[in-house]
């Protein structure tokens, strides 16, 4: 089964693209921040990332290059 993350802070947004994606048999994990991003990217490997750019804390793109940063250099916490 494919597993996909969302990531959205909108709950009532996160939850619809969720339920959608699970009734098509996917595997989904929902988070709602890109702090969230971060600490689940390093411990789990997704076929698909559904990435809201606009998040509270950090952005999408900013938590998207530290985990390439933590992933690929191995620089521990950013």
């Amino acid at each position: 089964m494919e597993k996909i993350l969302v990531v959205e802070d909108d709950h009532k947004t996160n939850e619809a693209i969720a339920e959608y994606l699970e009734s098509l048999n996917y595997s989904v994990t929902s988070v709602y921040n890109g702090d969230e991003v971060c600490k689940i990217l390093v411990d789990e490997n997704y076929d698909l990332v559904i990435l809201d750019i606009m998040l509270p804390r950090i952005t999408g793109q900013e938590s998207l290059l530290r985990n390439f940063l933590l992933t690929t250099y191995n620089t521990g916490n950013l």
